[in-house]
């Protein structure tokens, strides 16, 4: 018979959200905010996040931030030490297994520095920009595929293009 802890364990391990290892054994994992992913002193979201994410403080600079933004953004990544914002444009987010990341808009409110490029590369795990509630796309979906292909990779996943990533999931016939 199973402990209570272990009963919560086996739950958590089939729950839609829970952390997964690559390749090398770093977690992939939503924030311990329950949405966003961490990765480093950043912070990945979903635009309809941000008031989860954000203290009072940052929420101020966010909307004064995000209103400098010339585009129609999806994304945000925020540094929390340097109080930068980067606003993704990334029209795909919700259809595509690997949305492309388009236009990045960096805004740092002490130097008011704008920098405006394109990135092209793809999102994998989008699934942690989210919460499980969110509807744009079925999150249990986007889950389980980071399960499958981090189970089957052998190698580092590669993240610079849509097309180099198809030619790897191919390699692995995935």
């Amino acid at each position: 018979m199973l402990s209570d802890a272990n009963k919560k364990y086996n739950i958590a391990q089939k729950e839609v959200g829970h952390s997964l290892k690559s390749l090398k054994g770093k977690t992939i994992s939503r924030s311990p905010l329950g949405v966003g992913r961490a990765i480093g002193r950043r912070i990945y979201f979903h635009k309809s996040y941000w008031m989860d994410i954000l203290n009072e403080a940052e929420q101020k600079e966010f909307l004064a931030a995000s209103a400098k933004v010339p585009f129609k953004y999806t994304c945000v990544r925020y540094t929390r030490n340097l109080h930068e914002f980067a606003f993704i444009e990334c029209p795909d987010f919700d259809s595509a297994r690997e949305p492309i990341m388009g236009n990045i808009y960096t805004v740092t409110p002490t130097s008011n520095s704008c920098d405006t490029h394109f990135h092209g590369y793809i999102i994998q795990h989008k699934w942690t920009y989210v919460k499980n509630s969110y509807t744009g796309f079925n999150v249990k979906t986007s889950w389980e595929w980071s399960k499958k292909w981090l189970s089957t990779l052998t190698e580092t996943p590669i993240t610079t293009s849509r097309d180099a990533w198809a030619r790897q999931l191919e390699k692995f016939s995935l």
